[in-house]
Order: structure tokens, then C-alpha cells, then sequence
């Protein structure tokens, strides 16, 4: 019999006892042949060996003698999750931008569709087309609602919450949502019945402007309370704002054709009523109405002064339209051909810089000191959430 048959058969014996300390002389017996300057090595060997194999049997998984929660017996078998992270549709070092004006630096995909951005504390809300998503500035998604009767709905920031248009066969609600996680908060009714669209605005004054079928809500953001409803006729409602001269401008279309009527805030009563040139209202500041034309495959955001004058715009086309965001006396203007920054009151463009390759970057928004942005061109699968570093005039 070789020595390693008969090694083998003196572990199968004592593998199935509890593990004990070994020495040299149980191996040594074993070897017969004559003695050579390595066999005390090979049998030190042996003895390491032999008490590791039965170490691992004594304290295997489901074995009676182990215990996971305790380690005061050795060695325990643990199995450890990653924890939980937001999820992401990508990373920055995978997207690549065919332009890159003011320095944009791709951050991750992102579940929005082009158009408008909205911040508060950290977090960025945007439309998907078939409800909101909010994000944190990684682009990890926090938090998602799909809900097919806000389609593109414009979204508000009020007092820390978020406020969106909801329109069903009962009619359209305005309702608010914590954030990060779009907890729903509250619910106020705008009109009954089956009625179409509805536009959301912010005024300076805290209050809140829906506008829906022959209705223009003011609401009050804190107390989730309608404060005065208007009615108007001519048409459907489009949009409306309650601009900081006081006064509701509001856009009614009629048989193909759009009407600018001027309504007192405080009694509804109509100030004027001008047919337009323009096709809807995308928000205000206190230099005018920011207006929408849209001819063709061309659409313009244009600043229309209260004087009728005419300030900064953007150009969109190719399937993009433009865009605007305001920020305080700043204006944000994107689209695929330029990106630019203008001042609020007078309209004046104060820094821009060109976009082209076939790309678009709308939404731009603030948010903690940086500007952020959403891009798009025909090599990415999804829109691209991505940071500006515009120069300081912009800011």
C-alpha cells in the first residue's frame, strides 16, 4: 500500500470528529520510506492541511455547530447586499454630446421628454409624456408617476411642493406633491365634467393661475383652496397668467383663431380683447408675456413687452421647439440653435452660444448654483441630463 492510499484513508477517519490539534509523530508513522531532509517539512505540511479541511466541514453553512450571528466561534458564512441606490439609465462616461456649448458635461439618460425643467432642494422634475419623473443631479430617478391624464403637464414650484394639471372625464384638478418621492399632498378641483387640457402658472404673488375650459382658477398654494374663479368666454381657454401689473392675460381659441383678452384680477371684468399673432402663453416675468409662435416647422419663444414691443427669443425646428425657464431676473432660453441668457425685465440677450449638429438642449434651470439642462440629438436612445457652465452674466 503507497503512503498516500493510506493517507487517505487515515483522514477519511478522523475527518468526521470534531477538529484536534495534530503533531508531527501522527504523520510521521506513515511515511516508511527512509528519512529525507524534506519529510519534516511534508508532514508540517500535512497537519496544516488536515485541520483546515476539517475547520471548513465544522463550520459550513447549515451546520449545527455554526452560528451566522456569532463570531466568538470562528469563521461565519455571510452573504452581503449592496445597498440600494436610485436607479439610473446610464452613466457620463458612456454618453457622448456631438456639441458641447458652455462646457455641457453629460451626467446620465434620463426618463424626459424635451422641454421643461423645474428645481427645488436638489431635485429636477420633468414631464416623461406619460406622467412626471423627479431626479436627483446624478440623474438617478427618485421617483416616477405614471399617470396618462397629465400628459406634458406643466409643472410649478410653490412653497417647497410641486404642483401639476390633471385633466379626466370628472374634470381637471390642480394637485401638489412632496418631493423627492411625488408624494400626492393635495387636490383642488378646477372644473367638473370632461374638459380638455388645462394650463398652470406661478405668479409673483405666491398664487397659483389654472386655466381650463371657461375657467381661470386663482389658487392659494398653502391652504389648497380656490380663491377667486373667472369666467370667460370666446373660445377655449388655452393658457393664462396673472401678470405683476395685476392684471389676468389670458389665450382663448377660437375657429382656428387666438385672442389676447385683458381681465382685472380682482373682478373679472374684461380691461381688452385683441385677436393675436401668436399661438399660445409659456410665462411671464416683469418685463412682459413670453409668447409662443409657431409657423410651419418653425416655432419662436419671444419676450412681447407690455408695450407690444418685442425682447430676446429662441428658435426651435427640426422637431424641437424652444424653450424658456425664468429665474429670478434671469431668463433661460434654449433650443437646437442657441442657447442664451437674457435679462427678464428688459429682454436685453445678455450672453449665447450656438447648438447645431442636429441637437437640441431645453429646461435649462438652476438648481443650487448650477444650471442644468436636458439634451438631445439623434445618437442618443433617451434624453440626456446634462450641466451648464454658462458664463456669469448669466447667472
Amino acid at each position: 500500500m503507497t503512503v498516500e492510499t493510506r493517507l487517505a484513508e487515515w483522514l477519511a477517519r478522523i475527518t468526521p470528529d470534531p477538529p484536534r490539534e495534530l503533531t508531527v509523530e501522527d504523520v510521521a508513522p506513515l511515511v516508511r520510506r527512509p528519512r529525507r531532509r524534506w519529510q519534516p517539512l511534508l508532514a508540517a505540511a500535512c497537519i496544516v492541511l488536515v485541520a483546515a479541511a476539517a475547520l471548513v466541514i465544522v463550520t459550513r453553512p447549515g451546520s449545527s455547530s455554526s452560528n451566522p450571528a456569532d463570531t466568538s466561534n470562528g469563521p461565519t458564512w455571510r452573504t452581503t447586499t449592496p445597498p440600494s441606490t436610485p436607479s439610473s439609465t446610464s452613466s457620463a462616461p458612456r454618453l457622448r454630446l456631438a456639441v458641447r456649448p458652455w462646457r455641457a458635461t453629460p451626467i446620465a439618460t434620463v426618463p424626459f421628454q424635451e422641454g421643461q425643467l423645474v428645481a427645488h432642494d436638489g431635485v429636477l422634475v420633468g414631464s416623461t409624456g406619460n406622467g412626471i419623473a423627479a431626479v436627483d443631479t446624478r440623474g438617478h430617478v427618485l421617483a416616477r408617476i405614471d399617470d396618462a391624464t397629465m400628459p406634458g403637464s406643466r409643472l410649478v414650484i410653490a412653497h417647497g411642493m410641486l404642483w401639476a394639471v390633471e385633466a379626466g372625464p370628472s374634470g381637471v384638478e390642480a394637485r401638489s406633491y412632496s418631493l423627492p418621492h411625488l408624494v400626492a399632498h393635495a387636490a383642488v378641483r378646477i372644473t367638473r365634467g370632461s374638459t380638455e387640457g388645462g394650463s398652470l402658472f406661478a405668479a409673483e404673488s405666491g398664487q397659483l393661475i389654472v386655466a381650463a375650459g371657461h375657467t381661470i382658477a386663482l389658487v392659494d398654494p398653502v391652504g389648497a383652496r380656490v380663491v377667486r374663479r373667472l369666467q370667460i368666454g370666446g373660445g377655449s381657454l388655452i393658457s393664462a397668467v396673472l401678470a405683476t401689473d395685476g392684471h389676468v392675460y389670458a389665450v382663448t381659441e377660437a375657429d382656428g383663431y387666438g385672442r389676447l383678452t385683458v381681465l382685472s384680477a380682482d373682478s373679472g371684468a374684461v380691461l381688452s380683447s385683441t385677436e393675436l399673432d401668436w399661438s399660445s402663453l409659456v410665462a411671464q416675468s416683469p418685463g412682459g408675456l413670453w409668447v409662443y409662435y409657431g409657423s410651419g416647422h418653425i416655432a419662436t419663444v419671444t419676450l412681447r413687452r407690455y408695450d407690444g414691443s418685442d425682447g430676446a427669443s429662441a428658435t426651435g425646428g427640426g422637431g424641437y421647439d424652444p424653450s424658456v425657464s425664468i429665474d429670478g431676473n434671469r431668463a433661460l432660453l434654449g433650443g437646437p440653435q442657441r442657447i442664451s441668457c437674457a435679462d427678464a425685465t428688459t429682454g436685453q440677450v445678455l450672453a449665447s452660444a450656438r447648438v447645431g449638429g442636429a441637437a437640441n438642449i431645453s429646461g435649462l434651470v438652476r438648481a443650487g448654483g448650477r444650471t442644468f439642462a436636458l439634451y438631445q440629438d439623434e445618437h442618443l436612445p433617451a434624453s440626456a441630463l446634462v450641466e451648464l457652465h454658462p458664463p456669469d452674466a448669466c447667472r
